[in-house]
C-alpha cells in the first residue's frame, strides 16, 4: 500500500513538471515569435535593411540572439547551467555525431549542387548566391568575418528553436514533435510569415532534417557548424574573396564529405544489425 502511494505520488510528480514544461514551451514560442517579427517588421519596413550587407546582417542578428538566450535561461532559471546547457544542445558528448548525421542529411542537396556547378559551370551557383560585398580589394579575412553572421543565426536556428523544444517534448512520440518543431521552425526562419520567404529546400534540409539529426544526437553544436559550411552566401563570399578555384574545391570537398558520411552511417546500421544478440 506504502509502496503503491509513493509511485502515484512519483507519478504525479513527474505530471505536473511534464505540464510545467509543456505550459513553458507555450510561453517561449509566444515570447519568440513576437520578438523575431516585431524586429523584423522594423527591419524590414523602417530601417530599409532588405540588400543588408555582412555587417547590418550581424548587427541585426545579434539582439535576437541575446534575447533568444536570455527567453530560455528565463524558463530555466531555476535549474543549474549545466541543466540550462543541456536544454538547448550544448553537450561535450554528441559534436561529432551531429555534424556527422546533418552533413549526411545533405548529401541530395550537395550531389544537387556539385551536378549543376559541372554542368552550368561555377557562375551558375554564385549567380543565386550573392550578398552586398565592400569595394574591391575585398580582404582576406573578410569570409572569417562574414562566417560569424552565420553562426550567429545557426545558433538561434539549432540550440534555440530545435533543441529547446526538442527537449521539452521529450515525453512526447518523435513522430508528433519532429515535424511540429520543424513546422514552428519554419515561420521564424526567414521570418517567412512577414516576408513569404518558404523555400522548401531549407524547410526540408534544416527543418526537419536537422531537427532529426538532432534527434539522434543530442547535440546542437554539430548542427551549427554544419549549417555554416553548407551556406551558398558565405561560399559567394569566398569566391569573390579567395577565388573561384576555391570555391569550386569546396563544393567538391563538401560533397565528397558527406558520402562519406553516409557511407560511415550504413556501416555503422550495418554491424549494429551484424552484431549478435546475447
Amino acid at each position: 500500500m506504502a509502496l503503491s502511494l509513493c509511485f502515484r505520488n512519483l507519478n504525479a510528480g513527474a505530471s505536473e513538471r511534464l505540464e510545467n514544461s509543456h505550459r513553458e514551451l507555450i510561453l517561449f514560442y509566444a515570447v519568440i515569435y513576437g520578438i523575431a517579427y516585431l524586429g523584423d517588421a522594423y527591419l524590414l519596413y523602417y530601417a530599409g535593411a532588405q540588400s543588408e550587407g555582412i555587417a547590418l546582417r550581424i548587427l541585426s542578428a545579434l539582439p535576437f540572439l541575446v534575447l533568444s538566450f536570455a527567453v530560455v535561461y528565463a524558463l530555466n532559471r531555476k535549474k543549474g547551467s549545466r541543466l540550462i546547457l543541456s536544454s538547448i544542445g550544448f553537450r561535450r558528448s554528441g559534436i561529432l555525431s551531429s555534424f556527422l548525421w546533418a552533413n549526411a542529411f545533405l548529401l541530395p542537396l550537395m550531389l544537387f549542387l556539385t551536378a549543376m556547378m559541372l554542368v552550368s559551370g561555377p557562375e551558375g551557383l554564385l549567380a543565386n548566391s550573392g550578398v552586398p560585398l565592400p569595394a574591391p580589394p575585398i580582404p582576406l579575412w573578410y569570409p572569417l568575418f562574414a562566417s560569424t553572421a552565420w553562426i550567429v543565426g545557426g545558433l538561434v536556428a539549432f540550440p534555440v528553436l530545435q533543441a529547446f523544444p526538442y527537449e521539452s517534448l521529450t515525453d512526447l512520440p518523435k513522430r508528433y514533435t519532429i515535424p511540429l518543431i520543424a513546422a514552428l521552425w519554419a515561420g521564424l526562419y526567414n521570418a517567412s510569415l512577414l516576408t513569404g520567404a518558404f523555400y522548401p529546400d531549407d524547410i526540408i534540409f534544416f527543418g526537419i532534417l536537422f531537427t532529426v539529426a538532432y534527434d539522434k544526437s543530442r547535440n546542437s553544436i554539430g548542427l551549427v557548424a554544419a549549417y555554416v559550411l553548407a551556406e551558398a552566401p558565405l561560399w559567394y563570399v569566398v569566391a569573390q574573396t579567395w577565388g573561384v578555384a576555391v570555391f569550386e574545391s569546396a563544393v567538391l570537398t563538401r560533397t565528397l564529405l558527406s558520402v562519406a558520411f553516409v557511407g560511415i552511417l550504413v556501416a555503422w546500421r550495418y554491424r549494429s544489425r551484424a552484431r549478435p544478440r546475447e
